[in-house]
This record gives C-alpha cells, structure tokens and sequence, in this order.
C-alpha cells in the first residue's frame, strides 16, 4: 500500500515542489496540502494520513505556530507520524520539537532526496519498526558485514549528520565518510538512502536523538 502524505507549509512553492516530487515515487501517495494549523487540522480529520510533512511556523490562528501547533497535532492524531521540514538550525528547539513525540526533523536546506528518505524511514517506525530486511537475513547478522568504522558512520548518518559533519566530528575528509557510507550500502545491498534508513532502523542503529542538520553542514553524499 502507498504512504498517504500531507503537506503543511505558508510557501505555495515549497508545496508544489515537495507534491511534484512526491508524485513521482510509486510508494507515495499526497493527499492534500495546508497553509495554516486550521488548515492541518481539518486536512488530517478529512483524509486518513500516515506521515504529515509540516514546517510549524506558520501563520498564527486558533491552534499557534511552532511548539503549540505541533503539540496540538500530537494530541488530536497520535497515530499520524510527523516529519518536520523547517529552516530552523537551533539545536535546543529541534530538541523541544523532538520531545513533543515527532519522528523525524530536516532542514529545508536538505535535497528532495533526503526528505523522500526521510518520509519512508518516519513511516517506518523510527527506533521501533522491526521487520524482515528485502534481502532475506537478519539485520543484526548483516551487520556483522561492516567494519566498526562503517558502523559508526552509519549510526551518524541514519540519526540525521551529513557527510560534513560526520567528517569533523571523527576528524576524517569527506572523501573518506563518503567513500565509507558508499561501502556501507555495497556490503548491505541497498541502493538508495531510503533503503538505507530502514535497516538502520530494522538493526537498531539509530541513535537515540535525531540531530538536526544546519545549513552548513549540507553537502551531497
């Protein structure tokens, strides 16, 4: 069955890009879009949704912007995961965001690519879905197939790093994390970040506090 999507954003472009973008994935299904929190509420009482896809600061109505509107969101549609897409780079707000139960913060900044992962490994399950990987093994004896470098950079890179950041962090070049992220996904077989995602998540590796990646730390895997 295709993932139900919704999207929430006050930018008409940034809807139009992500629905484009959406629509090409068989996988995925957009059910509508939202400019405001009254919008959002009245879109997920209307369509059955698995993943919403929401930057919370928008106009401000009867339900707030930011914290309360994502809490309010919380509260009204529990079994709706939430991906927030924002410009935001504050690191104690995307915790505060993470605490209200959301799956999964991206900075706008990040290519469609990442957010397509990004909404497969939230429908997921993040840090609970436990299923049978395509390839048939156990994810814990696939693991057993990386180095303990490789490990580590996945670990990183599943909890929300990117390449430049992972590189400073464990002091390599990116051509190096790189090259080990690209090693990664040979000895496991999969072929894109989506796929990536989800053993991570199917073999435990998730960290257990996404991190929000800034605008500089942005680069191409």
């Amino acid at each position: 069955m295709k993932i139900r999507v919704a999207i929430a954003d006050h930018h008409p472009v940034v809807i139009a890009g992500l629905a484009h973008a959406f629509g090409k994935w068989p996988t995925l299904e957009v059910l509508g879009a939202a400019h405001d929190g009254a919008g959002v509420i009245e879109l997920l009482r209307r369509s059955p949704c698995d993943v919403l896809v929401i930057d919370p600061t928008m106009p401000r109505g009867k339900y707030g912007d930011g914290l309360p509107l994502i809490a309010t969101l919380r509260r009204k549609f529990p079994c709706v995961r939430i991906l927030v897409l924002t410009a935001m780079t504050d690191a104690p707000m995307a915790r505060q965001i993470t605490d209200l139960g959301v799956a999964s913060t991206l900075c706008k900044s990040q290519s469609i690519d990442d957010v397509i992962a990004a909404v497969h490994a939230v429908h997921d399950g993040l840090r609970q879905a436990r299923r049978a990987t395509p390839a048939g093994a156990a994810p814990e004896s696939r693991t057993t197939l990386l180095s303990q470098r490789e490990v580590q950079v996945l670990r990183m890179y599943v909890s929300g790093m990117s390449i430049t950041a992972i590189a400073a962090k464990l002091y390599r070049t990116k051509q190096t994390v790189s090259a080990q992220k690209r090693s990664v996904m040979r000895k496991l077989g999969v072929e894109c970040d989506a796929q990536l995602f989800r053993f991570a998540l199917q073999a435990d590796l998730q960290d257990e506090a996404p991190v929000m990646r800034s605008i500089s730390d942005v680069d191409a895997a």
